[in-house]
């Protein structure tokens, strides 16, 4: 009798430091949540695979010729009824220009690409969210002059982040995943002296659900149920 007390004594005390462990894991999940504001992905398969169910925009929709190039005051789904929803696309440098869409061909266009029409000096354009995003990766090309392009996330509580990113006659792929963040918009500047020529594609956007910070305290009350119920046994077992 004296042995199985003392196992039932060791075993309560087992799960009395399981569920302080799993307080603690806890803890340090949410932790980790809270610090990681933002995660960025220069490859589109690793992007989509942490991102499911996006939205594509890849322009090909339009049904214009190839080897041509369209003016836009503004792009959005209002005066061009083939882009997606939810976007929009506009000139907002110093001296705000047309968007411009150039189908494959023109300019050595790999496929169809959308951006400001007059490529010069700190010349911005922007992709803003009409809803609440999360999640947003695009290509970014350079065709007249390959260089880099600062592209700043911008969201409810001001810029996430800033970052320089190569834009190029191939492309350069450039996500991001903010799960504590609704993303607002995207800047686009250029400060190439040699008129870099900045255009995207493949826009893929999301809100990417995120585990609510609720449902990781439920560990806790998995581990106190477990400790209680050890309990309880070792009180039957008396």
């Amino acid at each position: 009798m004296l042995d199985k007390t003392i196992y039932m004594i060791k075993l309560t005390t087992v799960a009395k430091y399981a569920s302080t462990a799993a307080l603690g894991a806890t803890l340090i999940a949410l932790d980790t949540m809270a610090a990681q504001a933002f995660t960025l992905f220069s490859d589109r398969a690793a992007f989509n695979a942490a991102t499911p169910s996006l939205t594509l925009e890849d322009f090909e929709e339009n049904g214009l010729a190839d080897d041509s190039v369209f003016l836009f005051p503004v792009l959005n789904n209002a005066t061009a009824p083939w882009i997606e929803p939810g976007l929009e696309f506009s000139s907002i440098g110093p001296a705000p220009t047309d968007m411009v869409l150039l189908t494959e061909g023109f300019a050595g266009a790999p496929s169809d690409l959308i951006g400001p029409n007059f490529f010069v000096n700190d010349l911005n354009f922007e992709l803003s969210f009409t809803d609440p995003i999360n999640a947003v990766g695009f290509d970014l090309f350079g065709l007249a002059n390959p260089g880099e392009t600062t592209v700043t996330i911008l969201g409810t509580s001001g810029e996430i982040t800033s970052r320089v990113v190569p834009a190029n006659l191939v492309g350069t792929f450039f996500g991001i995943f903010a799960p504590g963040e609704s993303i607002t918009a995207i800047q686009f500047s250029n400060s190439n002296p040699e008129f870099l020529g900045e255009l995207i594609d493949n826009v893929a956007f999301s809100m990417v659900p995120v585990p609510e910070p609720a449902s990781l305290l439920g560990l806790l009350g998995v581990s106190a149920l477990g400790a209680i119920s050890l309990k309880c046994k070792h009180k039957q077992n008396k």
